[in-house]
């Protein structure tokens, strides 16, 4: 599919996008709403969708991620 995963102790620790690693404590950008924080969790969510956990600012916010 384009992902390619890590994953330790039952958890995904970093996700291929792409070229591009996303991995836990990176800062991460959404591409529709511009919003920026730092990765605190990657899920493969059951639907498919990879979903990443963002800190913003002391606020979790979850996000999808696509492979393109």
């Amino acid at each position: 599919m384009g992902y390619q995963m890590s994953v330790a102790h039952g958890k995904i620790i970093n996700l291929t996008k792409g070229n591009k690693m996303l991995e836990v404590g990176q800062t991460f950008t959404t591409t529709e709403s511009g919003i920026t924080g730092i990765i605190k969790a990657i899920d493969n969510h059951p639907s498919g969708v990879n979903r990443v956990l963002l800190d913003v600012n002391g606020t979790e916010r979850w996000t999808s991620v696509s492979a393109n």
